[in-house]
């Protein structure tokens, strides 16, 4: 017999985690898992679980929702002062899903299957340093346009996943703001006015194919750059390239590969860091290799 904490918001998302809960609790019994399930209060919530839950005699930690609840547990999990660990096994519940979607777990039942099969892999986490604060990010940190689509797209939370896409057009279409920067890439320097920039740790954001290069555990962020300038008319364009990821072909679309990053604007702004809007820059961020153990299969 195996035991597994489990955390799940029981009010977010018209209670999807709460039916999700009911939908794979036979299957985690019936292999014979023992579950703890704790339902999480308010926000920040889960990461204190992560943070605080006492480890011993547990085999991992089930966590159900989307890539805010994931973050949360992250951060917890990796600034616990006994430096212990569980192998994660999320139940997609979110509208985004960034994580599962690269590694083809979308579906809730191939996640359960993933838990009890037991296979678990390592992967990366990017660590930031901004406004005196040093979190931990999996699946993006965007500057720029990035972020103001999410500032807008918070705003229109009552329009489900579709929020980002409609956020994105109406931002584009009422212009890009110019943002004058020196990044610095390991060894390279760019100063110039940019529309915006993405870190990713994964391939999707959303259903956005933003990086298709990247992987999840090759020690290095996929860094997308696009510099000011480019006509609506483009911008829209690369838009609906985005879900296919051949936005990349273009070559107003610069791609990098960096294990460590900085990025120096004149005006310091938030940032978008897995989705949730927080902190601000200047940023400095570097990769920490195989960081956190998740149940997946053995493949990229």
């Amino acid at each position: 017999m195996k035991k597994f904490y489990v955390t799940v918001n029981p009010h977010g998302g018209r209670q999807k985690g709460l039916r999700l809960l009911k939908q794979i609790r036979p299957f985690l019994e019936s292999a014979g898992h023992q579950l703890d399930i704790h339902k999480t209060q308010s926000p920040g919530h889960a990461r204190a679980l992560a943070q605080q839950l006492n480890f011993n005699g547990f085999d991992g930690m089930i966590v159900i929702g989307g890539d805010g609840t994931m973050h949360e547990v992250l951060n917890g999990l990796l600034t616990r002062h006994d430096k212990r660990q569980l192998p994660i096994g999320l139940i997609p519940g979110g509208s985004g899903n960034s994580l599962m979607v690269d590694l083809g777990l979308a579906d809730p039942l191939d996640a359960v299957k993933a838990i009890v099969m037991g296979h678990t892999r390592k992967f990366d986490v990017v660590e930031l340093q901004h406004n005196l604060e040093t979190p931990f990010a999996f699946n993006i940190i965007g500057w720029g346009l990035a972020t103001d689509v999410g500032v807008q797209a918070e705003k229109w939370r009552w329009l489900g996943p579709a929020r980002y896409t409609i956020a994105s057009l109406f931002k584009v279409l009422r212009g890009v703001k110019p943002r004058p920067a020196t990044l610095k890439l390991d060894n390279q320097e760019i100063t110039d006015n940019f529309a915006f920039i993405i870190a990713c740790n994964t391939r999707y954001t959303s259903k956005m194919k933003i990086a298709p290069k990247a992987k999840l555990n090759d020690g290095l962020v996929d860094v997308i750059v696009v510099r000011h300038g480019a006509s609506r008319f483009k911008l829209l364009t690369l838009l609906n390239r985005i879900y296919d990821g051949t936005h990349v072909q273009d070559p107003l679309v610069e791609y990098y590969l960096t294990s460590r990053l900085s990025l120096i604007p004149q005006e310091d702004e938030i940032l978008n860091i897995d989705g949730e809007l927080g902190g601000s820059t200047p940023l400095e961020l570097q990769v920490r290799p195989q960081a956190f153990e998740m149940f997946a299969p053995h493949v990229d």
